[in-house]
């Protein structure tokens, strides 16, 4: 098979009663383009490898990417990413879906007609498979999304995008190889060269539940894994056009995890104090410095 147009990277790990619609999702793409899918299955204890295997044999376009030992969620999602040949990539975890059958074929008519943008995305419907609750996210106003809106805060759902592969250096992920908010730098480091785009389409459901990575965390676990990733991109991709930018962001992000904190998070805290120091960002308040001391001591 010669290179495929695009290349959907799946990651799933104990997903066996998700799986199905994930690839089901996928496999019923309308394109007029080829496309492979590429999935990293991360050891599971469940049956979700088996599930895989059926479908690879069914449907010669799977790249079933086994693996003899669990990796954990960013080196998985890293190895699954450097099998991906094709022009474009696209997402989806193996507890999503998409919805829109036509999603790939409008992300990539859109790319090719507009070579400045690095990326295209759209809009999700999230749903509490434990409280089975299910919301549509409010559509927000077409059009750009730019590296100094999303270093703020990440407004982009990962499991509806589709990116330039020749965008990204995939050995640069190896940087967050111990934290677990890849999609973030991932979307940084696309969107340092060329915007994203939002197109207000819903084309993925997106399940929170407690098998979740990230979704079901404390506050102040976000808030903190967001910190060590500000750090790591300060360090290795900062230029002088946007350190301050990402200085600005990593001040907002501790104070925030300071608000979440509690007596149990005094480890923590002390890192992210000592990210600060190092970088010379002591712009905080000196009473909530004072409090902060107070709390870690």
């Amino acid at each position: 098979m010669q290179q495929p147009i695009v290349s959907v990277c799946v990651i799933t790990y104990n997903h066996q009663a998700f799986i199905n619609q994930c690839l089901d999702g996928i496999i019923e793409q309308q394109t007029n383009f080829d496309y492979d899918i590429v999935i990293g299955e991360d050891c599971s204890t469940d049956t979700t490898a088996s599930i895989i295997k059926e479908y690879a044999r069914v449907h010669k376009h799977i790249n079933f990417l086994d693996n003899s030992k669990n990796l954990g969620a960013i080196p998985n999602f890293i190895r699954t990413l450097k099998a991906c040949k094709g022009k474009y990539i696209a997402f989806c975890e193996g507890d999503d879906y998409w919805i829109d059958r036509n999603k790939l074929q409008k992300q990539v008519d859109f790319l090719e007609q507009h070579p400045k943008y690095g990326g295209v995305c759209g809009e999700i419907i999230s749903r509490d498979v434990d409280n089975q609750i299910e919301e549509s996210h409010p559509l927000k106003q077409e059009g750009i999304i730019t590296f100094e809106e999303i270093i703020v805060k990440n407004k982009i759902h990962s499991n509806t995008i589709l990116f330039r592969s020749n965008l990204l250096n995939v050995e640069d992920l190896n940087a967050i190889m111990e934290i677990s908010v890849g999609d973030w730098y991932l979307h940084l480091l696309v969107t340092k060269k060329k915007p994203y785009y939002y197109l207000p389409d819903y084309f993925a459901l997106y399940r929170i539940h407690d098998l979740g990575i990230f979704s079901k965390k404390s506050d102040f676990y976000k808030s903190y894994q967001k910190v060590r990733l500000l750090n790591i991109f300060l360090k290795n991709e900062c230029d002088s056009q946007n350190s301050y930018l990402v200085k600005e962001s990593l001040q907002y992000q501790v104070f925030q995890a300071l608000k979440e904190s509690t007596k149990e998070d005094k480890k923590e805290l002390k890192e992210l104090f000592s990210i600060l120091l190092n970088h010379k960002i002591l712009k905080m308040n000196r009473s909530v410095i004072g409090g902060a001391i107070n709390l870690i001591k």
